[in-house]
């Protein structure tokens, strides 16, 4: 019975997750992960009738975040991240393989909510700029397809991106499991009135807890 009740104990530790940081307490978490990325109003019309929809974008994400602990439920978390995001047609009529690349520095800052057993609950706002900007597809020229210089214009996209972070976190054995979802609030291109585009991202990241 008690080597049972050990065994049942030792199962229960290694399944809890990580307890937050004391109060008052630093902690640097390094993270790397992917982005499958998406943009609002992504419906292509080919024509009148032909309607494209788009495939999610996959890219990398990688930077760290530095964690303050508030108190045993609250804890305050800034980062800097290297994402890449943007947008993508398989199949775009006489466009395929109609790709937007854009590399973003972005710097959430988030609350997070502690619910006991290593999970947590976050958001806050993220501010994004650009450092690369690429546009990229195929064209049916002659029945031949061929590299296209008249799909799009890398310098219709903005500069700065605003987005709302909502995530879930969880922790254990210090390696933090982040699954969140950034919703774009401004527009992508400087013609939102004619191209309602707006970032959608979905990300997935693993990290490592360093106690400072």
């Amino acid at each position: 019975m008690k080597k049972t009740l050990v065994i049942v104990a030792l199962l229960a530790t290694a399944v809890t997750g990580r307890a937050q940081g004391e109060t008052g307490s630093w902690t640097l978490v390094p993270r790397v992960g992917f982005n499958f990325a998406k943009v609002t109003e992504p419906d292509l019309w080919i024509g009148e009738n032909v309607k494209k929809k788009p495939s999610n974008k996959t890219g990398l994400v990688i930077g760290a975040e530095a964690e303050y602990q508030l108190n045993d439920y609250l804890s305050c978390n800034a980062g800097l991240f290297y994402s890449q995001q943007g947008s993508r047609y398989r199949d775009a009529g006489e466009f395929r393989n109609m790709k937007t690349t854009i590399d973003y520095l972005n710097v959430p800052l988030t609350v997070g909510v502690w619910l006991g057993n290593g999970l947590s609950l976050r958001s806050g706002i993220q501010v994004g700029y650009a450092i690369n900007t690429k546009v990229e597809a195929e064209e049916l020229y002659n029945g031949n397809w061929e590299p296209s210089d008249v799909a799009g214009d890398a310098s219709w996209y903005r500069r700065w991106d605003v987005s709302l972070p909502v995530a879930v976190a969880f922790e254990l054995q210090r390696i933090r499991v982040d699954l969140r979802y950034n919703i774009g609030l401004n527009y992508l291109t400087h013609y939102g009135d004619v191209i309602p585009e707006r970032n959608r991202v979905l990300q997935l990241t693993v990290g490592y807890c360093l106690d400072l």
